[in-house]
């Protein structure tokens, strides 16, 4: 809601402070795909210690990540 008050030109400086990651199969870049399963792993864990502290610090957290944390939560982490 906020960008819909930016002008368009910091807008496009917006979108370019951003960095996009994207973790596929081994064809495409190279890392087994074990690898990039703990690095998926460890990126969830770190997500979790993240809502933890940002719920004790009593800052808001992404109401969309938390969603996803919440749906990942209900399933063992190693599917």
């Amino acid at each position: 809601s906020l960008v819909d008050h930016v002008p368009k030109e910091r807008e496009a400086l917006l979108e370019r402070e951003f960095q996009r990651v994207t973790i596929s199969g081994e064809e495409k870049c190279g890392v087994p795909f074990t690898d990039l399963l703990n690095v998926a792993k460890s990126v969830v864990k770190a997500l979790f210690v993240r809502e933890k502290y940002m719920g004790l610090s009593l800052q808001s957290f992404c109401k969309t990540t938390a969603r996803y944390l919440q749906e990942l939560s209900e399933k063992p982490l190693e599917t």
